[in-house]
């Protein structure tokens, strides 16, 4: 009779204040070895209308025990709604530790879980009954010396065949450099040397690769350079407009070539610098000129007629 009405007042007394929400708390297990894990399960129960805020914890309750992992779910029966989180607890220092309560908001007031106690035991050690044997010797490797050099040797090796593949790069293109170059030393004469210049410009395949600009570059940089060593003057400092008239002025080619000669500097100059575009045909014509006007301006060989 007296535990019945123990449970009527308490009913009469949740009633009163209002209150319908239970936080039950459960560690298990609570003893535990060093570096063992344990679970503390906070379990809130209250109604669809009550606001719960779960507690926030870092990475430790205290300095003696640390949550490994949280996680929390929510269960909604009927008009009820169940909060859960379970904490994974550990411990690296033995003892009893207190698992303090954690506070719980609910609809504004605080609520604390209950406390519970962590027993930490340390990992017992037999060191009586099992049995000891003595240190062993050093025993020595009976090592050859291929054995204690073949990394040595190998690095040497790997070493040397670097150096010789960087040489052959250094070689290969210090060959193909030199080859593609438009000056020759020794300096061959003016007509000898545009002439095979012209040639190495026709196996680059500008045209057919599409590269205009370098075309046009390199066709003007050889007859400029074969104008300064023909007629030795500075051809490649004079500008587009000035070395035409400076040619036609000096008499050195005619008036009708050094029309030809504006005009092939002023599509050259375009295309270099401005990416213009000019008919296919004229890079044909342009190439062939050049070679043509390198021809009509070439020293006159004179034979030696014997008396």
């Amino acid at each position: 009779m007296k535990a019945i009405k123990v449970y009527i007042s308490l009913f009469i007394l949740l009633s009163i204040n209002g209150l319908s929400q239970t936080v039950f708390t459960k560690l298990n297990p609570d003893n535990i070895l060093v570096g063992d894990t344990a679970s503390l399960q906070i379990e809130i129960t209250v109604d669809n209308k009550t606001k719960v805020e779960l507690p926030q914890i870092k990475d430790s309750l205290n300095q003696f025990i640390e949550v490994l992992n949280q996680k929390r779910d929510t269960l909604k029966l009927g008009e009820n709604i169940t909060y859960r989180c379970n904490f994974t607890l550990t411990s690296f220092e033995q003892g009893d530790f207190l698992v303090n309560s954690l506070p719980i908001k609910i609809n504004g007031k605080i609520v604390q879980s209950d406390a519970r106690e962590l027993s930490v035991a340390d990992l017992k050690v037999d060191t009586i009954s099992q049995k000891m044997f003595p240190i062993k010797p050093i025993i020595p490797e009976n090592l050859t010396w291929w054995d204690r050099n073949q990394k040595l040797v190998w690095f040497i090796i790997g070493g040397i065949m670097v150096a010789l593949l960087l040489l052959f790069v250094i070689w290969y293109f210090y060959k193909r450099l030199k080859s593609d170059k438009y000056i020759n030393s020794p300096l061959v004469p003016p007509y000898d040397e545009a002439m095979q210049n012209l040639k190495k410009l026709d196996k680059k395949n500008y045209i057919q690769n599409g590269d205009y600009k370098a075309f046009y570059s390199d066709l003007s940089f050889i007859l400029r350079r074969y104008f300064s060593r023909r007629f030795d003057f500075p051809a490649q400092a004079l500008l587009s407009s000035d070395l035409s008239e400076f040619m036609k002025s000096k008499q050195q080619i005619s008036s009708e070539d050094a029309e030809e000669l504006q005009r092939f500097l002023t599509d050259s100059d375009g295309v270099k610098y401005a990416k213009q575009q000019i008919e296919d045909f004229k890079h044909t014509e342009y190439r062939n000129w050049v070679e043509e006007i390198v021809q009509k301006t070439r020293p006159v060989e004179v034979e030696n007629k014997p008396n």
